[in-house]
């Protein structure tokens, strides 16, 4: 064999023994499982039978916009509240823990945002009506109206009697003439309608803020 022969022989040894390590590589890679991607721990969530909604609120969008143009063109940063739905109450899925979230619905105020720590397993809603909320706020609005009203009226002068002044040559054998209707009292009327303004208002907020909806968590395994 000549020296030629014997390195191609030895170049096309050392190859084969590549090719067949690279393949033998390649066969227990593709016997290894694939590790499984890890499960977020399940959360419970209940909203004491009223239909609501469990949100994640996304990162804070910002978008630049511009209207108009010449002399009346307007742009600038234009904020966006991204909700990512998670699931329909009552609900146990798997979530990952950390963010922001929110419950929401048809009918419901919508909840302050909250955090899920690491030890979060369930999250118990109290759902208030989004329509009683809001008739309580007119009502607060409406009493306060009231109430003030009734304090101007109030710091109006207070009405005198006028002495009846008979006219000139009056007979004295007519009776005089009936006195003039008295003016209305204001301090009264301003008195009534602070009572009133009062309690609507009192009840306009009662009813605002008993509507809120309220989220507890807890921690541990849901019993």
């Amino acid at each position: 064999m000549t020296p030629g022969m014997s390195i191609t022989c030895r170049i096309v040894v050392v190859s084969l023994g590549w090719i067949v390590a690279f393949a033998d590589r390649t066969a227990v890679a593709a016997d290894t499982p694939a590790a499984a991607a890890p499960i977020d721990p399940l959360l419970r969530v209940d909203s004491r039978g009223v239909p609501a909604a469990l949100y994640r609120v996304d990162p804070d969008v910002w978008v630049v916009t511009g209207i108009g143009g010449g002399r009346h063109h307007e742009s600038g940063p234009a904020h966006i509240e991204h909700w990512t739905h998670i699931c329909d109450t009552p609900c146990d899925v798997p979530v990952q823990r950390g963010g922001i979230f929110r419950v929401a619905g048809d009918g419901i105020t919508p909840s302050p945002t909250f955090a899920l720590g690491k030890d979060v397993a369930a999250v118990h809603v109290r759902p208030g009506s989004s329509a009683l909320r809001a008739t309580g706020l007119v009502g607060a609005i409406t009493g306060g109206s009231l109430a003030f009203a009734g304090l101007v009226l109030m710091a109006m002068p207070h009405p005198t009697a006028q002495p009846i002044m008979l006219p000139p040559g009056w007979p004295a054998t007519l009776p005089p003439p009936p006195p003039p209707p008295a003016p209305p009292d204001f301090g009264a009327i301003g008195v009534g309608t602070i009572i009133i303004g009062a309690a609507l208002f009192g009840a306009g907020m009662a009813m605002f803020l008993s509507n809120d909806t309220t989220v507890d968590t807890a921690a541990g395994p849901r019993g």
